[in-house]
């Protein structure tokens, strides 16, 4: 069963293993013959080792599509979600499990079949913190009767003690974090004590040990940082790096990206990094320099970092820099390593470039990033990368006449929403939810003063909590439903305007829409249109641009 109804090409899809798989059988079908549908979630919270990223995740789905064929033929995944490179422990935003919860609450897929439950290959796959584990379960929980299906079998996650069992798992997980962050910290400290470089793949420039120079590679890293230093634009260095006939790890072409990462390395000076800062000697006082032959001098490497911040992860990104009077070779390199970079353009890393690669015939499909731009009327656009950075620098607009478009597409779906969501006065059950417990408490009273036996009470009591079970069931999700409407039903502009700040404008748009992909057009063309820009909708509807966004 296709999404779109035009093939998208590989690189638009993130990962092969999402979506709704081939050769389902009908909505009807499924109904008709009692097939329990199931949906599937897979998730890889790192996918920096250099192999296939789709790997992990791929591995995952094919373990859950052999124990689908171990429970027999009444069961189905009918769709598959994945968050691939994304961790839960650092509660990122994840947009599929966003997706597969808005799938949960709402009872069926975007394409129609019921959700009969939910499979994953270990629970910590879709939570790892108690406030990830209560929004699932509450979703999980807004229909009765749902199968939840890991390593450990079939489980029940409407009885009392799953909850327990749940947060057991979520405490003795986030322990293990723990004493795993802490082991792999005080083993880093001992190497650089030591003044040991850290183990892993050979880094360019180095011996396969990390403890002497490369004689081939080294001299290419120390031009490149001297070029760096001089001020020369990203793209002259990474030349430096194409004409020196030394291929990449992986056999491509150098990028700038890849370049950036060498020449910003601190194993060049000889510095070594622990949880985002320059690891100091506590004799001295200043960065401990390792036994390691270096390229360039601690000095030169601040130069480096001058020009841009490498990619180095700490735990406490986002914290303020330090004043101008408290720099220090502790602190200077610390606010040179500092990670945090505020987007400032609504659909920068949103859009894709669509224009077809010459000699391939396949789309460039890179990432449009916003820039300033004075001859634009709106003062920036949003363009491809060039070559350097695995772009093909084909398409350029304007980035107010984008945003405005996308903007627009996105409030008419919301008050769309909003329309078919209209909040009721009051649930047409709850009379006799209060009703069935009067029952109960009356039973109990009546079987305390003796008036009634013991199998009778019990008896009796069974069947009343078991209506009481559904209806609670139904309450759960009638309030998820009325949650939603009333939100909606505000003034949605006003919403979007003031009220949602640029982080939740952005992940809104990215739980909505799978692609956004613009073509290239003429020079002089300012006005969007269906033909030159392609919106895939997670739903898997196609809506022409042009009947939303007219100039």
């Amino acid at each position: 069963m296709a999404i779109d109804s035009q093939p998208i090409p590989e690189t638009l899809a993130d990962l092969a293993e999402r979506g709704v798989p081939a050769g389902l059988p009908s909505v009807i079908e499924c109904i008709e013959q009692n097939l329990i549908c199931l949906i599937a979630y897979a998730r890889i919270s790192d996918t920096r080792t250099g192999k296939n990223e789709t790997g992990g995740v791929s591995t995952q789905h094919g373990s859950m599509r052999a124990r689908i064929r171990r429970l027999g033929p009444q069961y189905l995944i009918v769709r598959r979600y994945t968050d691939n490179g994304l961790s839960s422990a650092k509660d990122e935003y994840r947009p599929d499990f966003e997706a597969m919860l808005s799938d949960l609450a709402r009872g069926t897929t975007p394409e129609g079949y019921p959700v009969g439950g939910v499979i994953t290959v270990d629970e910590d796959r879709i939570y790892r913190l108690p406030s990830q584990r209560e929004r699932f379960i509450a979703a999980f929980r807004s229909r009765p009767g749902r199968h939840f299906i890991d390593h450990a079998g079939d489980q029940d996650l409407y009885v009392e003690g799953s909850e327990i069992r749940g947060l057991a798992s979520i405490t003795i997980s986030m322990g293990e974090i723990r004493k795993k962050k802490a082991r792999t910290r005080l083993w880093h400290e001992g190497l650089a004590i030591r003044g040991i470089p850290h183990t892993g793949g050979r880094p360019f420039g180095f011996s396969a040990d990390g403890m002497k120079l490369d004689p081939v590679e080294s001299p290419v890293v120390r031009r490149a940082i001297e070029a760096c230093i001089d001020g020369k634009s990203w793209g002259s260095i990474t030349r430096i790096f194409q004409e020196s006939g030394i291929p990449t790890r992986k056999g491509g072409p150098w990028r700038d990206q890849t370049v950036k990462q060498i020449v910003r390395n601190p194993r060049n000076a000889g510095l070594r990094v622990i949880d985002g800062e320059i690891y100091v000697d506590d004799r001295t006082g200043k960065p401990k320099i390792g036994e390691w032959e270096t390229v360039c001098s601690a000095e030169e490497i601040y130069k480096v970092w001058e020009r841009g911040k490498p990619r180095i992860r700490r735990p406490d990104r986002g914290a303020p820099p330090p004043r101008e009077d408290e720099r220090t070779w502790t602190t200077a390199p610390r606010e040179a390593l500092s990670t945090d970079k505020a987007t400032k353009y609504l659909l920068s890393g949103i859009l894709s470039c669509g224009k077809i690669i010459p000699g391939t015939g396949r789309m460039c499909m890179a990432k449009l990033r916003g820039s300033p731009d004075k001859r634009s009327k709106s003062g920036y656009v949003y363009v491809c990368p060039p070559k350097t950075s695995a772009g093909c620098s084909g398409v350029g607009r304007s980035g107010a006449a984008l945003d405005e478009l996308i903007t627009n597409l996105v409030k008419a779906e919301l008050k769309e929403r909003a329309a078919l969501a209209a909040p009721e006065p009051a649930w047409e059950k709850d009379e006799l939810l209060q009703e069935l417990d009067r029952k109960l408490n009356a039973l109990a009273q009546r079987w305390v003063a003796s008036k009634i036996s013991d199998d009778c009470h019990f008896r009796l009591t069974a069947k009343i909590e078991d209506h009481l079970k559904e209806l609670q069931l139904e309450r759960a999700d009638w309030t998820a439903k009325q949650t939603e409407a009333h939100l909606l039903s505000g003034d949605i502009d006003h919403l979007w305007d003031n009220a949602m700040d640029l982080r939740q404008r952005r992940a809104t748009i990215k739980g909505m829409f799978t692609a956004v992909i613009v073509h290239p057009v003429g020079r002089g063309v300012k006005t969007a249109s269906a033909k030159d820009i392609k919106i895939v909708w997670r739903e898997g509807r196609q809506t022409p641009v042009n009947e939303v966004h007219r100039k």
